[in-house]
């Protein structure tokens, strides 16, 4: 078997892909509703100002261009105050106690819809767990293969992906270098990598202890589990590689990367069942957890970014909502 290299800054690539690409986070869209008149003024990405009028007889609305000087006052009086950095820091390690609370109690929010979500993916997590041995042997077989060798090369090259003790430093200090120099997307996106790694490892190492599954070279068959003793159910690397693969993907609407990320997840699977370390049920379950966090975690992001703030004019003359949202 040739070598495994396996370079330590995989996921830096995966990182600097995204900054490059994904357009500033920075675009918000703030509405201010005047109280006391017919008049809705909008602004856009801070370039276009609306004036909206209701028809309050035919329920029609008409946009104007109308760059209102005192909607303008109006704004410079309610700018947002930057975050220091300490503060801003805090702030995201308390809604990181916040979201690992949504993750931990998720169980006591399951509904009809997830019932079955969850029993599905359970039945065929079943199926795979039958034939576990007979996908092992076919492993086994196909090694000398050409084709073969060559997703091996491929995978040795993206493993890393997942693997937690690259990718949660990793994801960390991007994070600071990101809020350092204010880049936006950079600090978003690299915390919520960092979050859904950190949550995740967290559940994923208290049932992959309590199972006890043992791996497949340990030669003692894919039935065999003991309390606290192999870890092979469910594959920690697989979940780490889909949780990266999900929120990068999440984040750039662009066909082709998205297959970048999640191929990369399915090698790193692949190369999990090529090293012997997980059967393909714990493949398989461990890409479904990772993507089910991650998922969470990037909903609970996207409902903070809708911010609802009183708004009163300079000379009082009218009081109204700030509604924006930040994508």
């Amino acid at each position: 078997m040739k070598p495994k290299i396996k370079p330590p800054f995989t996921e830096l690539i995966f990182l600097f892909i995204i900054f490059v690409n994904v357009y500033p986070s920075q675009t918000t869209a703030q509405s201010t509703i005047n109280k006391n008149s017919e008049f809705c003024d909008v602004k856009i990405n801070q370039h276009f100002i609306f004036n909206l009028k209701y028809n309050h007889f035919n329920h029609e609305s008409t946009f104007a261009n109308n760059f209102n000087s005192h909607f303008l006052d109006s704004l410079a009086k309610v700018q947002q105050k930057k975050i220091g950095f300490c503060k801003g820091v805090k702030q995201e390690f308390n809604n990181y106690s916040s979201d690992l609370w949504y993750v931990t109690s998720a169980p006591s929010r399951i509904n009809k819809k997830s019932t079955l979500m969850l029993g599905g993916i359970l039945a065929i997590g079943g199926v795979i767990f039958i034939y576990d041995e007979a996908i092992a042997n076919a492993v086994d077989r196909n090694r000398n293969n050409d084709v073969y060798e060559t997703f091996v090369d491929v995978a040795n090259v993206v493993e890393p992906m997942g693997i937690s003790q690259y990718t949660i430093p990793i994801s960390f200090g991007c994070y600071i270098i990101g809020y350092a120099l204010k880049f936006e997307s950079m600090k978003d996106i690299s915390f919520q990598i960092f979050e859904s790694l950190t949550i995740g490892v967290i559940f994923k190492n208290i049932i992959a202890n309590s199972i006890g599954r043992a791996r497949p070279n340990s030669g003692k068959g894919p039935r065999f589990s003991k309390f606290g003793g192999s870890a092979s159910f469910f594959s920690g690397h697989v979940s780490n590689a889909f949780q990266v693969a999900r929120i990068l993907s999440h984040h750039v609407n662009f066909l082709p990367f998205k297959i970048i990320c999640y191929g990369s997840a399915l090698l790193v699977g692949f190369h999990r069942l090529d090293d012997e370390m997980h059967w393909a049920s714990d493949v398989f379950i461990g890409a479904i957890y990772g993507t089910t966090v991650a998922s969470a975690i990037l909903k609970l992001k996207e409902k903070r970014k809708i911010k609802v703030v009183p708004n009163i004019s300079p000379n009082q003359s009218y009081l109204g909502l700030r509604v924006s949202y930040q994508f």
